[in-house]
C-alpha cells in the first residue's frame, strides 16, 4: 500500500513540474510575439511618418532642409513656395526675408547652430542658413537641418527659390516685392523703433536712414 502510494505521489509531482513547465515556456513565447509586434509597430510608425522637407536653390546650388515640429517651421512650410533674394550675413551665414511674418511659439527650439542649420532669427524677422557653427542667441529659434547639398549654402546667391521638397505646394510663388511695404522696421539692435525714431532702420532686408 505504501509503495503504490508512493509512486502516484511521485507521478503526481512529475505531472505538475511538466505543467509547469511549459506554462512558462508558452509565457515566454507569448512575450516574445508582444516584442516584436511591438518592434514591426515602430518600424512601420516610422517609415509612415511625413517628415517636413524643403528645397533651397539659386538655380546652380540646391540644399534640401528637414523641418521639426515646431510651430515655426511650420508657418515657414505654409508659405511655400517662394522667390526671395538671398543675402550674405557676418562670415558664416546666409539670409532671406520672407514675405510675411513667420509666427513661432512656446514650442520654439533655441540652441548652438552648426553648420547646415536653418534658423529663424525672430527679432529681425529673416531665415538663417548657417554654413559655419553659430553659438545660442536668445530669439535665433532652430527650423531644421541640411540632409542634402550642405556645402552649397556658403554659394547661394541672387535670387532663391524655396518649396517643398515633395514637389509644389500648389499655391504661385509670393515674392518680396509683392509685400515689401508690409514688411516690419527694426533698428539695428533688432528691436521695433518706436515713434518718432531717428536713424538707421532694417526693413525687408535693406536698411534706411529716418
Amino acid at each position: 500500500m505504501k509503495r503504490t502510494f508512493l509512486l502516484f505521489t511521485l507521478m503526481l509531482t512529475s505531472a505538475m513540474a511538466w505543467g509547469q513547465g511549459k506554462r512558462s515556456s508558452q509565457e515566454g513565447n507569448d512575450t516574445s510575439i508582444v516584442s516584436i509586434g511591438l518592434q514591426k509597430a515602430d518600424f512601420m510608425d516610422n517609415n509612415t511618418s511625413d517628415a517636413m522637407k524643403i528645397r533651397v536653390s539659386d538655380g546652380t546650388n540646391t540644399i534640401v532642409y528637414e523641418l521639426n515640429e515646431t510651430s515655426a517651421a511650420k508657418s515657414l512650410y505654409q508659405m511655400l513656395p517662394l522667390e526671395v533674394a538671398v543675402q550674405d550675413y557676418g562670415s558664416n551665414e546666409k539670409i532671406f526675408y520672407p514675405p510675411m511674418a513667420v509666427s513661432h511659439g512656446a514650442d520654439c527650439i533655441e540652441g548652438d547652430c552648426p553648420a547646415g542649420t536653418l534658423a529663424l532669427f525672430s527679432p529681425w524677422g529673416n531665415v538663417v542658413m548657417y554654413y559655419g557653427a553659430a553659438s545660442r542667441y536668445s530669439g535665433l529659434y532652430i527650423l531644421g537641418k541640411a540632409v542634402d547639398g550642405a556645402a552649397g549654402v556658403r554659394n547661394l546667391s541672387g535670387t532663391i527659390r524655396v518649396e517643398a521638397a515633395g514637389g509644389a505646394s500648389g499655391v504661385a510663388a509670393v515674392t518680396v516685392a509683392a509685400v515689401h511695404s508690409c514688411s516690419p522696421e527694426y533698428t539695428l539692435n533688432g528691436v521695433r523703433p518706436s515713434a518718432g525714431h531717428k536713424g538707421v532702420v532694417i526693413k525687408g532686408g535693406r536698411k534706411y536712414a529716418k
